[in-house]
């Protein structure tokens, strides 16, 4: 966090604080327990817990379908993680594998001290926080995978000939959805004697 104000001139000061986090680690998942540890659906711990393998859509006798829906998401550009599963073909993904992107907030405040009468003082201040959204819409937020991961690979059957599972591929996965505030302004006054 960054934080500064300009000197007082004529009883009006500036101030602005810049808040920077690094973006949050998930993982890609299958939305069932297919490890066996009873740790998946209906646990406390949700249906994201198992890690999912990375499939290589050119994998001979792997269902067409299957296969077409693996190169659209890791070829989408707006798959914020398809780097990452590209670089993974063939293998278990990794925990907290992939990072949202970095979250930067500025806010600021306006101050304005009004002439004191007999000692008493007066005081406007106007705080705007996310102060970035307020020029342009785009920018001040971030855009982000919500949740700490998200699934990859739906289970839709097990196949016991084989004894192997079906899955259904997310085509939503790695997108991102706009998260915090737009902006928010807040006026106060302050008056001592």
């Amino acid at each position: 966090m960054l934080y500064g104000a300009t000197p007082e001139i004529g009883g009006f000061q500036f101030s602005a604080r810049v808040i920077g986090q690094s973006g949050s680690p998930w993982s890609p998942t299958v939305a069932q327990d297919i490890n066996g540890d009873d740790v998946g659906a209906g646990s406390s711990f949700g249906n994201q817990n198992d890690l999912a393998f990375i499939f290589n859509p050119a994998t001979p006798g792997l269902r067409q379908g299957f296969a077409d829906s693996l190169r659209l998401v890791y070829n989408n550009p707006q798959n914020i993680g398809a780097e990452y599963l590209q670089s993974t073909i063939g293998r278990i993904a990794d925990r907290n594998s992939i990072r949202n992107p970095f979250v930067t907030q500025v806010d600021v405040r306006f101050t304005q001290k009004l002439p004191s009468i007999r000692g008493q003082k007066a005081e406007l201040t106007l705080d705007v926080f996310n102060a970035a959204s307020l020029i342009n819409h785009n920018w001040g937020g971030v855009r982000i995978v919500p949740g700490a991961n998200q699934t990859l690979l739906n289970v839709i059957s097990f196949d016991q000939a084989s004894r192997e599972y079906r899955y259904r591929v997310n085509p939503n996965f790695g997108r991102t959805v706009k998260a915090g505030n737009r902006y928010q302004m807040q006026l106060g006054a302050r008056y001592t004697f």
